[in-house]
């Protein structure tokens, strides 16, 4: 995924990319099973070149808590400077980008796909849940608690509230 910077004049630049997990070596398990957008907002800085980028796309997942499939919608942003390769940028300065790279004086191109790719791995949910509500399985009869009730006979209490449970009961 390369941006061509050759002649670019300085300012700001609008690009737009649709493609697929593989045209960034994205690995199937992450889930990106869907068409994916980035829109690219490009800022030409004399030698210096401000990436902003907003991906959109979905992914097919598993939820943490009832291991049903589910398909998340996923969005997130990307900010990187790319500057050339000899020059000294002041480290409060690079604080300002998640990422700053650099390009030697000869490039005719940005390759962003490696930055795509890696935005999209940070971007999955860190607690995958098909919902805020659900409510996982049992954990002894292992009944989905979202579809049916636990087919537990009879709650089990932990040995050692067992006396406590007694006292409650007296």
């Amino acid at each position: 995924m390369k941006i061509a910077i050759a002649n670019l004049e300085e300012g700001e630049h609008e690009y737009q990319f649709d493609f697929v997990r593989t045209d960034v070596e994205l690995e199937e398990g992450y889930g990106y099973d869907y068409p994916i957008h980035l829109e690219v907002r490009l800022t030409k800085m004399g030698d210096e070149y401000l990436v902003r980028g907003e991906l959109r796309t979905r992914a097919n997942l598993i939820c943490d808590r009832c291991a049903e499939p589910y398909v998340a919608e996923i969005e997130d942003q990307m900010l990187i400077l790319y500057t050339l390769s000899g020059k000294v940028i002041p480290p409060e300065e690079e604080a300002q980008y998640e990422e700053v790279r650099r390009i030697n004086p000869g490039d005719m191109e940005i390759d962003i796909g490696d930055d795509v790719r890696q935005t999209l791995i940070l971007a999955l949910p860190w607690k995958r849940l098909c919902s805020p509500e659900c409510r996982g399985l049992c954990p002894r009869c292992g009944a989905n608690l979202n579809v049916e009730p636990c087919r537990c006979a009879e709650p089990v209490v932990d040995p050692r509230w067992e006396a406590l449970k007694k006292l409650l009961e007296s």
